[in-house]
């Protein structure tokens, strides 16, 4: 499973389009404690 993950997050560094990209999302939120600007 690891390498699997390593090979996608190489993949999608690369420029491989993800998931959510390709339904049309552009944007993402990282969640944290706190206010988000």
């Amino acid at each position: 499973a690891a390498k699997r993950l390593y090979a996608l997050v190489l993949d999608i560094a690369g420029g491989r389009p993800s998931k959510t990209e390709l339904l049309g999302y552009r944007e993402i939120a990282i969640f944290k404690n706190g206010v988000t600007l």
